[in-house]
């Protein structure tokens, strides 16, 4: 899989779950890990706290457990979050249930005011995808 373009216009806090599980495969884990490196060399995630174009990412893996691998917060330069994301192979079970609970516990942790995200992907086949989310919190 090749990202062709990514196009965000506001900086966006991401987490990736990573399934590294046996059903999944080594050689489809190293696939994964691809583009996802491919997808933070697209972004602006290198550290600028004023700058409203800087994304954070976090990265969560899950085969018999889900593990939080690094959080929002952890790395503010492009290549310490390239190196991070060369998570190992694990093989094991899926347990997508155990991600997913650890994503929610982790999300609802993070306390947002305003979050808006404009992204757009072409992969290599042609197929576009365009997400839009409009995220408003208060306390």
């Amino acid at each position: 899989m090749r990202l062709l373009s990514v196009d965000c216009s506001r900086g966006s806090d991401v987490v990736f779950a990573l399934d590294t599980s046996g059903s999944v495969g080594q050689l489809n884990v190293q696939e994964m890990v691809g583009f996802l490196e491919q997808l933070i060399n697209s972004l602006n995630v290198n550290a600028n706290d004023t700058d409203p174009t800087v994304s954070r990412i976090g990265l969560l893996t899950y085969a018999d457990t889900a593990t939080i691998q690094f959080q929002l917060n952890t790395y503010r330069k492009r290549t310490e979050i390239l190196q991070a994301i060369n998570v190992p192979y694990s093989g094991g079970t899926t347990n997508a249930a155990d991600a997913i609970r650890l994503a929610s516990t982790y999300l609802s942790n993070i306390f947002v005011l305003y979050t808006s995200i404009s992204l757009s992907l072409t992969l290599e086949w042609e197929t576009s995808l365009k997400l839009s989310l409009r995220s408003e919190y208060t306390n």
